[in-house]
């Protein structure tokens, strides 16, 4: 239900970079064990 909130925040364009800089990480962690696998 935090989700459904947060969308309906104007805020949500403060948001998005902070999300983005947070599964940037996580998808190059993922790429790069699967290359190292």
């Amino acid at each position: 239900m935090a989700v459904l909130s947060t969308i309906r925040r104007p805020n949500i364009r403060r948001e998005i970079p902070a999300v983005l800089a947070l599964a940037v990480p996580i998808v190059a962690g993922l790429g790069a064990f699967t290359l190292w696998a």
